[in-house]
């Protein structure tokens, strides 16, 4: 696995919400996190964006999903999704979602 500079010291704490049906994406994708100094939630289903959106919360909620199509990604981006990236997650697009979180407050 490859690894980058990616955490800046902060006192905030991030947690990641993985979502995932293959165990072993699932797994791969948590260690990436972790190895950023980010705790990861799991979900059973992608459902959860709709669901933390009708909660009330307004955080930043990227999706990464495979084998989507423009008509799935637009209905992803239509449940609350603030981005939309393609699998598998990797260090480079895990920089640009921290990367928005940072601008983004």
């Amino acid at each position: 696995m490859e690894k980058t500079a990616l955490r800046e010291p902060s006192s905030k704490t991030i947690t990641a919400l993985v979502v995932d049906d293959e165990r072993a994406t699932l797994m791969l994708h948590r260690a990436l996190l972790a190895g950023q100094g980010i705790q990861a939630q799991v979900a059973e289903n992608g459902k959860a964006t709709k669901e933390l959106r009708s909660m009330g919360i307004c955080c930043l909620i990227a999706g990464v999903s495979g084998g989507s199509t423009e008509q799935q990604k637009q209905e992803f981006m239509e449940a609350g999704l603030d981005d939309y990236l393609d699998k598998p997650l990797n260090a480079a697009k895990l920089s640009s979602i921290l990367h928005k979180l940072k601008n983004d407050g």
